[in-house]
């Protein structure tokens, strides 16, 4: 094998790579979408279920509810921008060789991660908080 086809196969490799990666977020970001998303459904529900039956105890537990729907509700909105702060990352990464551009994608990209992880984050405390509320 040549060096030059040797060079091409790297660049096939990192090119797939990368293209993978893409794939990996972006189903990481409709993951942490549709959690916080089914998770506030589920309690509206509940909630609309509980409230027919006339029960006491919604009442008592309802400041909790509110802040577990508000944090549901906040990891949506984290998760979808993540998508598009991953979007635009990989956006300026691909069509930008210009060194400025390859900053924007790594800083837009890392912002991307962090909305992924406070997604995560909201759903989570919305979790435990929703749990406590009953208790």
């Amino acid at each position: 094998m040549t060096n030059d086809h040797f060079q091409r196969a790297l660049v096939e490799q990192r090119k797939s790579n990368f293209e993978a990666l893409i794939e990996l977020e972006k189903s990481s970001y409709r993951s942490v979408t549709l959690i916080n998303g089914a998770a506030a459904v589920a309690l509206l529900a509940f909630i609309g279920n509980t409230w027919s039956k006339g029960s006491q105890g919604l009442a008592l537990a309802a400041t909790s509810i509110r802040f577990a729907m508000i944090c549901f509700v906040f990891g949506v909105i984290a998760g979808c921008g993540g998508t598009i702060l991953s979007y635009l990352g990989s956006h300026f990464g691909l069509h930008g060789a210009a060194d400025h551009n390859i900053d924007k994608s790594n800083r837009l990209n890392r912002l991307a991660r962090i909305s992924l992880l406070v997604g995560i984050l909201f759903f989570a405390v919305g979790s435990i908080v929703a749990v406590f509320a009953f208790t």
